[in-house]
């Protein structure tokens, strides 16, 4: 017979083992009490568990146990031991954790969502004869911090045989099964704790989801956008200003740029004075977080870099490391002080009461129109413009002209996002992919080109300061001539990817979707 875990129903949440088992057996302690923390790992937005699957870290006394469990069985998927839980991965030590955990949170850093103190009682089952028939554990899982006051979970008994003794570990299964149900999973589930503690999964999940009508008075539903992002704004300041994970930045700034989108290109839905407010607001916190973002970007693509050179050469980018660290941290400070300005704070308390107030019944223009007719316009004429932009490019054009398609791009994919609810799904998805392909291809560039200047600007620093060793100086140049081919590469593969996005074909489908 395996091994079994009992949850104890409610009724015998006050009774021991001891009182259960009275009778034909004795319960006696057989160990120390064992004490531990117990964390739920898993990305802020939750896509561990979007994927059906939960993550917990155990404390040990020589670091913490790592198991991988599928939401949908509860089988244990995967194991691990690390001296500390991992932030990124992949990571040293996981093995074929790294692969699945990988796939899910791309860059995403992994945080506690939450903790259990866990108690276990190792027990012994005795007959009467003085013989150890089976060993128990009794667990009691309580929240380390929650603000629901007495929250709870049930008890956990595990059930372990010892051989020679199948009939009485029978009668004792039997036994226990009166009092609790025997259960698969050897963890509390992660639904159960958020159940438990009522923890809100959904904040940080950016993804828009409004539902409209097609009918639907087009100024309503862009409020509705425009709350949504600033309240996912709100959502990962916090994040971005503990420096819990740097796609808090990422987020907080698609929110932005989301917004700023949507005040571009449907401006006559809000009342001009908090409009050019509000887009003065955004293209302040898209500036001053620009070079934040940038650093992290480079800071994780920083070991790709490395691999660029031999082996035993990759230790001489260390001092560039360090001198990119300190940069960021200059940006992170500079980021925390504007979004905890007294300026941005009173943004955030305007800028909600307008979004939250009546939307007025009548508005000039585009804005009386519903929401399918105002939305088609601005797409239609945005793709027009991307058309006629990116086919003027060509290999003399400069990066910035190819850095502006790229932000069209976004904008063009923003928007259609934003009214997915009001297009055929599969069509919107072929364009959707199109497109991605498109914006994969101008992201790259501008990331090569980008982290090429930050670390020629980082070389000057060094020199500036005369701590960049000869051996340094060969290592960046060697890295920057490779970030200057790929960069070139990437360059020469724009004119394919466009013509791909501009071809007929992917024209009437767009026609068909967009056109008014």
């Amino acid at each position: 017979m395996k091994p079994l875990c009992f949850v104890l129903d409610s009724a015998a949440q006050d009774r021991t083992p001891k009182a259960i088992l009275k009778g034909d057996w004795q319960c006696c302690r057989a160990g120390d009490t064992r004490l531990f923390q117990r964390r739920y790992l898993d990305s802020l937005d939750w896509r561990l568990l979007r994927n059906d699957l939960y993550l917990i870290a155990d404390q040990a006394a020589s670091g913490w146990h790592l198991r991988l469990f599928s939401l949908r069985d509860h089988r244990q998927l995967a194991a691990a031991h690390l001296v500390q839980p991992p932030v990124f991965v992949p990571a040293a030590g996981l093995d074929s954790m790294n692969a699945v955990l990988l796939a899910i949170l791309g860059r995403r850093a992994l945080v506690s969502q939450t903790q259990l103190a866990v108690t276990q009682h190792p027990l012994a089952v005795v007959d009467d004869r003085g013989a150890v028939v089976a060993h128990l554990d009794l667990e009691f899982n309580e929240p380390r911090e929650t603000l629901e006051a007495g929250a709870t979970f049930n008890r956990r008994l595990w059930f372990v045989p010892v051989a020679g003794q199948d009939k009485q570990h029978k009668t004792l299964v039997n036994t226990l099964s009166r009092h609790g149900l025997p259960v698969s999973g050897a963890v509390i589930p992660i639904t159960e704790v958020i159940a438990a503690l009522h923890i809100d999964t959904t904040c940080f999940d950016a993804r828009p989801r409004l539902i409209f009508k097609p009918d639907q008075p087009c100024n309503q539903a862009v409020r509705r956008l425009l709350a949504f992002f600033l309240e996912i704004m709100e959502a990962n300041r916090p994040a971005v200003a503990h420096d819990v994970d740097t796609e808090c930045l990422h987020d907080f700034r698609v929110a932005v740029r989301r917004s700023r989108s949507l005040l571009g290109q449907l401006r006559t839905q809000i009342a001009p004075r908090q409009a050019e407010s509000a887009g003065r607001v955004f293209g302040k916190l898209s500036r001053a977080t620009n070079r934040q973002r940038d650093l992290d970007v480079m800071l994780l693509n920083f070991d790709i870099y490395r691999s660029l050179l031999p082996a035993q050469h990759r230790a001489r980018l260390d001092p560039v490391y360090a001198a990119v660290v300190d940069q960021r941290q200059a940006a992170l400070a500079a980021t925390v002080r504007l979004l905890n300005s007294p300026e941005y704070r009173r943004f955030v308390r305007a800028w909600r009461g307008y979004l939250g107030g009546t939307a007025p019944r009548r508005i000039s223009g585009r804005g009386a129109h519903p929401v399918k007719d105002a939305a088609d316009a601005s797409i239609w004429k945005l793709y027009k413009r991307i058309l006629a932009e990116g086919g003027a490019i060509n290999a003399e054009s400069p990066p910035e002209v190819l850095h502006a398609l790229r932000k069209r791009c976004k904008t063009l994919r923003y928007l259609i996002e934003f009214f997915v609810s009001l297009y055929p799904e599969e069509k919107l998805k072929k364009a959707l992919k199109v497109m991605k392909r498109l914006q994969d291809n101008l992201g790259e560039y501008q990331d090569l080109y980008v982290h090429g200047a930050l670390l020629a600007e980082t070389r000057r620093r060094l020199l500036e300061h005369d701590l960049l060793r000869p051996e340094t100086d060969v290592a960046l140049s060697a890295v920057t001539g490779a970030l200057d081919r790929r960069a070139a590469a990437c360059r020469q593969r724009f004119t394919k990817r466009f013509s791909v996005f501009a071809n007929d074909a992917h024209q009437q489908l767009f026609r068909r979707l967009f056109k008014p």
